[in-house]
């Protein structure tokens, strides 16, 4: 299994914009070299709808034909079986399975079959009796299929609900074309269906697609050749917008463009980014076109891959190409989301998977140095919006500044949109707590309810804030506020909490990433099943004894419960009653040595 970094300089073409170049190209691993057959490596009959797995459908001489997966996210674990299926693909995220096969020889009827592997049971069988030109994964809830005539989705999880259509096949996508693509937004509001021609024995490649509105079944149809829909945070951190990217080439003409559209209302005050840029191909292949493109939604930027192995990368906000390169010498076959760093992972017709993503920590100074117009504000923007490394030392100056003219709100938008703990730390806290009172409001109380706004405290900042509003009472500011997801929770403040309400205390605990403090929580619920599930699931030893001894004196109740669960699962009875006994928990300790005693063994003596 190969682990081999391309040097960038022998596979990216110069580009004027590499200086500290972030974006880093990879050759991950080669199929060939698991054990697949290079002459599989092609569209149709390799699929890679995630990076989870890769499948292909493997003929054979009697006809039975295997089905290969390869795990890149499980150190490509390579499995090969017997499997008689036309087609098969394997679910996004899941260990489920999508077969498809013809139930008469020669004919256009099929039957779609989908089963969760683990443990086995078949979760869809539905027959379809004309031909199925395309399908894919629409999501993680419903396949996609094009037939000759329409568009369907199925929901894998309703076993008895029938395919529902999605949309007609309108324009030059009715017929005389290959359909390679249909996709949905996350909100199941829009539809691409996408296509190519040649109308010259192929010396060049048509691209259309069908954009569609589901509800009200309108279509547009456009000339390209690729589509997405993702997300994007171009107005601010806190607005997650919907863009529609698409690659158009009109037919006859040899300029190309990508089009950025927002499809949801912005936000009051701002305008809906309508945008393009146009891609120059190369020289060599002035006819290359997109087989893969991505919005990362970590980093602010779209991956456009080519049919020919060229890449480029383009800013969303301003719409400018920021970095454009090489990423194989052979054909792009399919590409997917790399979901560890937002970036693409791609296979090539020598069965190489490659991938393309950026280095965060450097990407800020790169647009800052990449001569695209306005660079510093893009750069700006961009760090603020997506919270990028690198820019610190600008927004502290910022901070600082503002905080010598007493805008104190003005100050927490800068920290509300700063990366990391540069600015929002305990020094900051302090600083602001002894800044001199104006007429209005005191400097920390502007401060934090500017931050609640528009963001939300992390944990020092929850601490400070809901300490003295605690103390005066207001516990349903903070429960609101947990509500809102406003608080960063953890068990610092699960326990400054308690002191006030146990219950609320509780609530933070189920929220905490800790899945430590999770099982504590359920166990101070009562809820000991969970909580057992959990640890189980979690690799957790459960601590009775510590857990006990964390409840005696707050809530001797609860602690009497657990010690009686924990009696249950063969805890040490006297450890557990040691502990109500030091504590002069008399009436608890009585009540556990009743129960768990009655059979007066010679070891329970001295209770």
């Amino acid at each position: 299994k190969k682990q081999r970094l391309f040097a960038l300089s022998k596979i990216s073409s110069p580009s004027p914009m590499q200086g500290n170049n972030p974006f880093n190209v990879n050759e991950v691993n080669n199929l060939t070299s698991l054990g697949c057959d290079p002459g599989h490596f092609k569209f149709g009959v390799l699929t890679f709808e995630s990076d989870k797995y890769i499948t292909i459908k493997e003929p054979t001489n009697d006809g039975s034909g295997n089905l290969i997966t390869v795990e890149p996210t499980n150190n490509f674990k390579f499995n090969k079986r017997p499997n008689k299926a036309e087609s098969a693909m394997m679910h996004p995220t899941q260990n489920i399975i999508a077969l498809k096969a013809r139930t008469e020889p020669g004919a256009d009827k099929f039957v779609i079959q989908v089963w969760s592997m683990e443990p086995q049971k078949k979760l869809k069988d539905l027959n379809v009796n004309e031909s199925i030109n395309h399908w894919t994964w629409l999501n993680n809830n419903k396949l996609g299929i094009v037939t000759a005539n329409a568009a369907y989705s199925i929901n894998i999880y309703n076993e008895n609900e029938d395919r529902k259509k999605i949309l007609e096949r309108d324009g030059p996508l009715r017929q005389g074309c290959q359909i390679i693509d249909l996709a949905i937004d996350i909100d199941e509001k829009y539809a691409l269906l996408t296509a190519i021609s040649s109308p010259d024995g192929g010396k060049s490649i048509n691209g259309h697609m069908q954009l569609c509105l589901i509800e009200a079944q309108k279509s547009q149809i456009l000339e390209g050749h690729r589509g997405r829909f993702g997300f994007s945070y171009h107005h601010s951190p806190e607005i997650k917008s919907t863009v529609f990217v698409y690659f158009e080439r009109k037919a006859g003409e040899n300029s190309q463009r990508l089009h950025i559209n927002e499809i949801v209302n912005p936000p009051q005050g701002k305008q809906k980014l309508k945008q393009s840029v146009e891609l120059q191909m190369p020289p060599q292949f002035p006819n290359d076109f997109p087989v893969f493109i991505h919005v990362s939604e970590k980093h602010g930027v779209i991956y456009v891959i080519t049919k020919f192995g060229f890449f480029f990368v383009i800013e969303i906000a301003s719409t400018q190409i920021i970095h454009r390169g090489k990423l194989s010498n052979e054909p792009i076959v399919v590409g997917t989301k790399n979901t560890r760093n937002d970036g693409v992972l791609a296979i090539n017709r020598g069965g190489y998977l490659l991938s393309l993503n950026v280095n965060e920590n450097n990407l800020y100074q790169f647009v800052q140095n990449s001569g695209i117009n306005d660079a510093n504000n893009v750069a700006m923007k961009l760090a603020l919006n997506y919270k990028l490394p690198g820019c610190e030392s600008v927004l502290v100056d910022k901070f600082q500044q503002l905080l010598q003219n007493n805008d104190f709100q003005g100050a927490a938008r800068i920290a509300a949109n700063s990366p990391g703990n540069s600015i929002r730390n305990k020094t900051t806290i302090e600083k602001i707590k002894s800044a001199p009172q104006g007429n209005g409001p005191k400097p920390i109380l502007q401060y934090f309810q500017t931050l609640l706004q528009i963001s939300k405290l992390n944990t020092l900042e929850a601490l400070e804030l809901c300490g003295p509003v605690l103390q005066q009472g207001k516990t349903d500011w903070v429960e609101d506020w947990l509500r809102q997801d406003k608080l960063e929770c953890s068990g610092e403040l699960a326990k400054l909490i308690k002191q006030f309400d146990k219950n609320l205390a509780l609530k933070v605990l189920e929220k905490c990433d800790d899945p430590n403090l999770k099982v504590q929580a359920l166990i101070e619920a009562g809820q000991f099943d969970k909580a057992r599930e959990l640890s189980g699931q979690s690799g957790i030893q459960l601590d009775w004894a510590s857990t006990i001894q964390n409840l005696v004196d707050v809530n001797p109740e609860a602690a009497l419960k657990t010690a009686m669960q924990a009696a249950k699962t063969g805890g040490n009875i006297y450890q557990m009653a040691e502990i109500f006994l030091k504590a002069g928990k008399i009436q608890e300790l009585t009540g556990f040595l009743v129960e768990n005693m009655k059979e007066n063994k010679t070891e329970d003596a001295p209770w």
